[in-house]
């Protein structure tokens, strides 16, 4: 069996999650999400709820939108 395997090459690099959202030419936050595990629901609504609400509430004031959160 050890014929059939080769060796692996480790590169060293890790991956990342990074979240944002934009509205028009509105940049909202670049978001660094947390080392280690997925990206869960739970996660997910965290990181919106953190950032993107205070976004959304910043874009209706500044233009004056008329949308209910």
């Amino acid at each position: 069996m050890d014929k059939n395997l080769k060796p692996s090459f480790k590169s060293g690099y890790i991956s990342i999650g990074v979240w944002s959202c934009y509205y028009g030419s509105e940049m909202g936050p670049l978001v660094i999400l947390e080392k280690g595990g997925r990206i869960t629901a739970v996660r997910y609504l965290e990181t919106v709820k953190k950032y993107y609400v205070p976004f959304y509430k910043y874009i209706i004031e500044k233009y004056r939108l008329e949308v209910i959160l």
